[in-house]
């Protein structure tokens, strides 16, 4: 007796993907050599049989179910930006410009404004929503003058909590 048959015998109302023969379903009175089936099977047995399309062999998801390897997806690597804001940008809501946008696109780091006048600023998080934040770094509020955002760019460390002052 073929697995799907006790599967179907047992009542049973889902059969495991590895359980399924390779060919000949959907195709009633076939069996999995293509041959005609001596069984015979109720309308609600042959309803789940047809609606059960595994994925071709082919195909990545079927690759990676035969051999048990559960789908992973990174849809972006995520880096750090260091930034470093020149110009008059303290005294103007600069940090709190700064902390709204890198809220806003869902990046973890800090901003702070340092002894030398300039503003700092570190952020991690995907390539693109970390060149939006040095983009807005560059033209800041109404009210700053920004000449340069020097950035340095690495790989995220993971240290760092939701977008803060310091």
């Amino acid at each position: 007796m073929h697995a799907l048959d006790s599967a179907l015998d047992a009542g049973a109302g889902v059969v495991p993907y590895g359980e399924l023969p390779a060919k000949g379903l959907g195709q009633r009175g076939e069996g999995a050599t293509g041959k005609p089936s001596r069984r015979r099977r109720s309308a609600s047995q042959w309803e789940l049989v047809s609606s059960v399309n595994p994925p071709t062999s082919s195909s990545p998801m079927a690759t990676m179910l035969d051999v048990g390897i559960r789908a992973t997806y990174n849809l972006g690597r995520v880096e750090r930006l260091h930034g470093v804001v020149h110009g008059g940008v303290q005294g103007v809501g600069f940090r709190y410009f700064l902390m709204a946008e890198a809220r806003r696109l869902g990046l973890k780091g800090w901003v702070r404004n340092r002894d030398d006048g300039t503003v700092e600023f570190v952020a991690e998080g995907t390539k693109p929503h970390l060149e939006r934040l040095k983009q807005a770094a560059g033209h800041g509020p109404r009210m700053a003058r920004v000449e340069r955002v020097d950035a340095q760019w690495s790989a995220a460390a993971g240290d760092l909590d939701s977008f803060d002052l310091t």
